[in-house]
This record gives C-alpha cells, structure tokens and sequence, in this order.
C-alpha cells in the first residue's frame, strides 16, 4: 500500500507540498493533476475569502493508497463532503466535522473514485458566524477540538457539490463557481442545523 502524508493550510502553502509527494505539480497554486503512475483526476485549491479555502476533489487511483493528514498548529476546522457510491447514500456517514490538530488517515482502494468538497474554515470565523445564529449552543457542540464528528449531507449541499462535475476546472471562472459554492454550502451547514 502507498502513503501519502500531508498537511492543511489556509493558504496555498500546503498545496505545493502535497504536489510534491504525489510527483506532480501545483499549476498557479490551484490544480493538481494526479500523475499517470498513480491515477487519473484532479484536486483543486481556492483561497475563497480571509479565513475560508476549499478543495475540490476527483480523482482515481490506480493503488490502494493510504492518505494521511497531519495535524498543526493552525486554528481550523476541516468540512469535509466525501461523495459516496450511489449504493452507500443513506446508508453511510458522508459528512465530516474535524479540528485541524486531529491526524486523520484515509484508506483509497484501487479504482476507487474519489469525489468531494471540503471547507477549511477559521476557528474565528466560525465561531463569529455561529455566535449570531439563534441556536448557538446546539452548532457549538458538532465543533470539537479532539472529536471528529459524522452527519450525512444535507441534499442542497450534496447537489451544489454534485454541480461541480459539469464544469471546467481549467475556465478562468471556476474559482468564481466554487467560491459562491462554499458560501451556500457553509450557510447550508449553519441552517440545517439551527433547528
């Protein structure tokens, strides 16, 4: 099985890094395509607004892989949207709520298709949104410091997600699309759950 370590940034910082240990390269900090030895597909990296980035994932690899996300220091919360197989929606737990300094490790089988969202969003920024949501207390519990925990997608974000496969990652107004994404899907969040 192959390892493949990394760690998350709010910044691009974190992008070329893991370009590197794949044997690829972060083209304008944004796109990476997954070299031919290991798969096929592309990851994608937008800083959307001070305090909030995204990635956008899909790809396939051609070994069973082990991915590894290192913690740090930095004060983040990772939401991550990992698309199931058709077969296992509703059925498996698609959606998680993680701490930066929690390590987390990902098995990938081989021609297992990998397609997700995930929002890296500021502590602050989080908890300034939170503070003004009318059930405050009830958010503040899924956002845990050392617990990770799992929901299924609320249907709006699952098809917001699911538009991004009808567009170009190469068009110069993706980062556009994928930014007004990540403002719905994080509102989503905060709706859905306030009740």
């Amino acid at each position: 099985m192959k390892d493949i370590k990394h760690f998350y940034s709010l910044s691009p910082k974190w992008f070329q890094k893991l370009a590197q240990e794949i044997g690829s390269e972060a083209k304008d900090n944004k796109i990476i395509t997954i070299p031919e030895n290991l798969g096929v597909g592309n990851i994608y990296f937008v800083e959307v607004t001070p305090g909030i980035s995204a990635i956008y994932k899909d790809y396939t690899l051609s070994k069973n892989t082990r991915i590894v996300k290192i913690k740090t220091e930095e004060e983040f919360f990772i939401f991550n949207y990992n698309l199931l197989k058709e077969e296992d929606l509703g059925h498996k737990k698609d959606f998680s709520i993680y701490s930066n300094h929690l390590e987390k490790v990902t098995e990938t089988l081989v021609n297992e298709r990998n397609f997700g969202f995930t929002l890296l969003v500021d502590k602050k920024v989080i908890r300034q949104l939170i503070k003004e949501m009318p059930d405050a207390q009830h958010l503040n519990k899924k956002l845990s410091d050392d617990k990770i925990y799992n929901d299924y997608i609320d249907i709006k974000s699952l098809m917001l997600i699911f538009s991004l496969e009808k567009k170009v990652i190469n068009d110069s107004l993706f980062d556009y699309y994928i930014s007004g994404i990540s403002y719905k899907v994080l509102a989503n969040f905060l709706d859905q759950r306030k009740n």
